[in-house]
């Protein structure tokens, strides 16, 4: 059975690249050393898998902005705004299996989850996975993900019972996954309901 072996959280704040250079040295020394210990933390961890919970900046624009979205593909490259993050596109590979039976098990506890094969993943995703799990030289993440995004901006939101309750349910589901996994669940999302 699976079993989740860490919790991280980190921020995704898109100018710990884009804009670094406006930050005194000690402001990006403090944030740089932080996620250097964080991979740390996460490198002595030996997940399998991580399952990263990140907020969606309308990436799907107007088409579809579901309260919570998982993917559910193969592998993907990105972030698609990597030159103005000033981070290299990486290639992410995707444990589909487990996010198909998390997806399943969401339906099946009354979550009205969306799910997409067409993954399109931001610097909410991205710049985390930057810092905590890339191959920098390889051009990899190093560890599958499955992806789980939320929507915190474009009201209605959803409530922050919502957000406990599938933090709950994911735990849950994870735990019930046949295959011997460790999995390290990495939050970059906030809730605008807290500010």
């Amino acid at each position: 059975m699976a079993k989740i072996v860490l919790g991280l959280a980190a921020t995704h704040a898109p100018g710990i690249t884009a804009r670094a250079e406006e930050e005194p040295p000690h402001v990006r020394e403090r944030v740089y050393g932080n996620y250097e210990k964080l991979r740390g933390v996460l490198e002595e961890a030996k997940p399998d898998v991580l399952l990263v919970v990140a907020n969606d900046h309308v990436t799907y624009m107007f088409e579809i902005i579901p309260q919570f979205l998982i993917v559910v593909a193969d592998e993907y490259e990105g972030p698609p705004d990597y030159e103005w993050l000033r981070i290299p596109k990486y290639k992410v590979r995707f444990k589909r299996d487990l996010a198909e039976h998390i997806l399943n098990g969401l339906v099946e506890r009354g979550f009205d989850i969306a799910f997409s094969a067409n993954p399109i993943l931001d610097h909410a995703t991205m710049n985390p996975l930057h810092f905590l799990a890339s191959d920098r030289e390889g051009g990899v993440i190093k560890y599958p993900i499955v992806s789980l995004l939320t929507n915190a901006f474009v009201k209605p939101l959803p409530p922050l019972r919502r957000g406990y309750q599938l933090g709950l349910a994911l735990r849950e589901l994870v735990e019930q996954f046949p295959e011997d996994l460790r999995v390290a669940a990495l939050a970059t999302t906030w809730s605008p309901r807290l500010s």
